[in-house]
């Protein structure tokens, strides 16, 4: 696959793309790796991308996490990216469907790295929308027993009251999904790329790709992905994620997008359920929605935490 040439930061390889064919979607998906001596090989990493995301801003961090000793797998979720229906329309994502491709990538990853002779070890690595989604397969996913490990950036479980649109407007979203015909009806959306980026350069690559593609999200997707977060904070979520995964929530405390209160919210109290293992929460100081994609200093802290846990639980700590 080519790389984007406007990304803000060209890596040194690039990622091989497959479209994958599932049920009703043809998923774009993308594998980050290297030649590397087999003992070298530490496991692999499915990406869970958040909202309206975009790959090009993860070259330097698919770099470095590759350099570190992992492969990466990638995939536009349904309704973003270059993934389309079978029928050629866009499409739209719904709990079910959330859930149910990180099912079938978790089963397509393993059988790979079972045909390519290299241990089962698959961890996943969330960012926002994609951290809600992460934190409740932990709870409720099919394969949840099967993961090495989870990282989530800036989980979405609370949207910051600079982004959240206000209660009237949740309920009367929440009223319109009633109707089946309602919950694809497209909404414009809007998120301060100074609220995502820490990097100017990151912010201002956000801003051009934002006025050549404003966001829209359908009714059922931002209904969907603000009350998945919100239950996280329920008993009957929280106290039924996997006891023995390892989870780690990376958050600064100046995201305007993903309010950090939620990853205290929610570190508290699946910490406080009994027989929690290695459930870990670093909040970052002046720290943005994407540590990522932040100021350099975040972004070196952020990527060597998150190394530094799959290196922990991948066997491979020094």
């Amino acid at each position: 696959m080519a790389l984007d040439p406007r990304a803000p930061y060209q890596p040194s390889i690039s990622p091989l793309e497959r479209v994958i064919t599932v049920g009703d979607c043809k998923y774009y998906t993308y594998i980050w790796k290297r030649d590397r001596d087999p003992s070298a090989y530490k496991g692999r990493i499915l990406f869970i991308h958040g909202y309206r995301d975009s790959q090009q801003v993860y070259y330097y961090t698919f770099e470095k996490l590759t350099e570190a000793g992992y492969d990466v797998f990638y995939f536009d979720q349904r309704g973003e990216g270059k993934t389309v229906l079978t029928n050629g329309k866009k499409g739209t994502a719904s709990e079910e469907t959330a859930l149910g491709a990180v099912d079938y990538f978790i089963e397509f990853n393993l059988k790979e790295l079972a045909d390519e002779g290299k241990p089962s070890r698959l961890s996943i690595l969330s960012v926002s929308m994609g951290g809600g989604i992460a934190l409740n397969y932990s709870a409720i996913g099919r394969y949840r027993k099967k993961l090495t490990c989870i990282v989530n950036i800036a989980p979405l479980i609370l949207l910051h009251e600079k982004t959240y649109p206000g209660i009237v407007t949740e309920t009367l979203v929440r009223g319109l999904c009633v109707a089946p015909f309602m919950r694809s009806l497209h909404v414009k959306t809007y998120i301060h790329p100074e609220y995502i980026a820490g990097d100017p350069v990151y912010e201002e690559y956000l801003r051009a790709r934002m006025e050549k593609k404003p966001l829209y999200a359908t009714l059922v997707e931002s209904r969907d992905f603000v009350l998945r977060g919100r239950r996280l904070l329920s008993e009957e979520y929280y106290g039924k994620v996997e006891k023995e995964l390892p989870i780690l929530i990376c958050h600064g405390d100046a995201d305007y997008v993903n309010d950090v209160e939620g990853s205290k919210k929610f570190f508290e109290k699946v910490n406080g359920v009994k027989g929690m293992k290695n459930k870990r929460l670093i909040i970052y100081p002046k720290g943005r929605h994407v540590l990522y994609i932040g100021a350099e200093e975040t972004r070196e802290k952020a990527l060597k935490d998150t190394i530094e846990f799959l290196d922990e639980f991948n066997g491979a700590a020094e």
